[in-house]
């Protein structure tokens, strides 16, 4: 039963789309043009500032872009350093105003909660968001509207060179989704306790980053990458929340520290629930050593890896399988 599922899902994977064999360069610049169109669709929503979801898809839109120009940088190396630089730039430049309106939103839950500081909370809060919209507004939008023209005629130049005397699209996904599998895995193991909010961040930022290679194989319906993306997004969503806590308890700290009357209730509860997201991620994705709170491990136990990097790497082996490789490579 077992070898006959493991021939299906090969079989379901080794079926796949044509574009797989074309040129690496050429496939991802087209995958980037349709992010930089989602992109630029966000910019013209959070510009007549009454779509809600606008900022948080121009940001998703901007991270997939970002990945695809990371991950296959080797073959899109037409697109200078400068215009990476912005784009990055820009993407740090939202983050300020998504931070503030999902810390209101968990605020707006805790409605038994009577801090003397509440009320002041929310109008910091309030002000951070609104601070941060009106930058993104002004200055924001603007610099991606300078960057995108240019950026759009380098993925097209690229997207227009069809040689098939390159890597494959399908040989440099395998390359890099082993590399994330291998720091997503790393990241997870060194994760000690509930402490280690760094670490968490890093090994979510790896999964995102997973996510996004896997997503335009999830898209050519090959049922493999569908299942692994799920598991994925499921990954991304409960660390998301973990690391929402890790945010916002350094946005209590802050308006705690400027406010006499303290925010002391509020930041129990939100210390409570980190706990408990904490908690929900150790037992389904890190190794049962993981201990509650952070006691230091066995420093021999085993690396665990979690279904969705199994799933992963099973597929960077079969996009590799049989792979036809001339000319480029790679740069170490």
């Amino acid at each position: 039963m077992a070898a006959a599922a493991k021939r299906t899902a090969q079989a379901r994977l080794t079926s796949r789309p044509t574009w797989l064999a074309e040129s690496a360069g050429a496939t991802a610049a087209g995958i980037a043009l349709r992010h930089l169109d989602s992109a630029v669709k966000a910019r013209r929503r959070l510009k007549r500032d009454t779509d809600p979801e606008a900022l948080h898809d121009f940001r998703v839109a901007l991270r997939r872009l970002r990945s695809v120009l990371r991950a296959y940088r080797p073959w899109l190396d037409a697109v200078p350093k400068k215009l990476r630089r912005r784009l990055r730039e820009i993407a740090r430049a939202t983050s300020a105003g998504r931070d503030a309106e999902v810390c209101l939103a968990w605020l707006d839950e805790q409605k038994n909660v009577a801090d003397p500081a509440r009320d002041r909370f929310r109008a910091r809060l309030e002000q951070l968001r609104d601070d941060a919209y009106a930058h993104v507004r002004a200055d924001v939008l603007a610099a991606f509207a300078d960057v995108e023209p240019r950026l759009r005629r380098r993925l097209k130049d690229i997207h227009r060179d069809k040689s098939t005397a390159k890597t494959s699209y399908a040989a440099a996904t395998a390359e890099h989704l082993r590399e994330h599998i291998a720091r997503a895995a790393a990241d997870l193991a060194r994760i000690e306790g509930v402490a280690d909010a760094t670490t968490i961040h890093d090994a979510r930022i790896q999964a995102k980053r997973l996510r996004y290679l896997l997503e335009p194989l999830a898209d050519a319906k090959l049922s493999a990458a569908r299942a692994a993306v799920k598991d994925l997004k499921t990954f991304q969503d409960e660390t998301g929340l973990l690391c929402d806590g890790f945010v916002r308890r350094g946005l209590i700290a802050e308006a705690a520290a400027a406010d006499r009357d303290g925010l002391a209730t509020l930041a129990r509860l939100s210390e409570a629930e980190i706990e408990k997201r904490f908690e929900a991620v150790r037992w389904r994705y890190l190794a049962r050593g993981t201990p509650r709170f952070g006691v230091p491990r066995h420093r021999n136990r085993h690396i665990h890896m979690p279904r969705f990097l199994k799933r992963a790497g099973a597929i960077a082996r079969q996009l590799a399988g049989g792979r036809k490789e001339t000319g480029r490579t790679r740069a170490g």
